[in-house]
């Protein structure tokens, strides 16, 4: 199982509306404008929690492609296929850890992550980045979602409030860039939210 910090229960069960409170829905939209699906295209979403990005996916796609899931909490995944069975769009769920993606090589043409690097210790954070290029196709994108190097007042005072959490000291130093890079994918731009939440596009190469 991951080292890393896994939620569940009632935090679980509120994780919804705790992340509409925060904001983080914003972040969900900004992760759907960046992404680009073509026909017959395959996404994972590493830690994919409830489902939320997954769904405004299927919403903006539809069928033509394949939408997939993984997060380490039972109780999230059962919150995630409670949602799709409730006449959302399908979506396939299941419980894994980043770490470990139980998916063949090169069998997806995205990869994304929102809001799952930070609850990494930092091998966890090397070995998923790892994964990720493993089951990307050559020419595949990833998109990394999480707390980085904060800017502005904004983006150092949700620092300072949040500086204890999890594993995200390695984040708010600046590895995420750096780790993206050495598991072999090439950065192509970086947008920031709310001076904190760095949005990392990447690619494999194709050779």
């Amino acid at each position: 199982m991951t080292q890393g910090y896994v939620i569940r229960g009632a935090s679980a069960k509120f994780y919804s509306f705790k992340s509409f409170l925060r904001g983080q829905s914003r972040l969900y939209a900004k992760m759907a404008e960046i992404i680009r699906l073509g026909p017959g295209q395959k996404l994972l979403d590493v830690g994919c929690g409830t489902g939320e990005l997954l769904f405004r996916l299927a919403k903006k796609y539809g069928e033509g492609v394949e939408l997939h899931g993984i997060d380490p909490s039972e109780d999230m995944i059962k919150i995630a296929r409670k949602r799709a069975k409730r006449g959302g769009p399908f979506v396939s769920f299941q419980i894994g850890e980043g770490e470990s993606l139980p998916f063949a090589d090169e069998s997806f043409d995205w990869v994304v992550s929102s809001l799952a690097m930070h609850h990494m210790p930092l091998p966890g954070k090397k070995q998923a980045l790892s994964e990720i290029h493993r089951v990307l196709r050559p020419g595949g994108w990833a998109l990394i979602t999480d707390w980085c190097e904060p800017r502005g007042i904004l983006g150092k005072a949700l620092t300072y409030l949040n500086r204890n959490h999890a594993y995200i000291h390695d984040n708010l130093a600046g590895f995420l860039s750096v780790g993206i890079a050495e598991a072999g994918l090439h950065i192509v731009s970086t947008t920031i939210q709310f001076g904190i939440y760095h949005h990392i596009l990447a690619k494999r190469d194709i050779f």
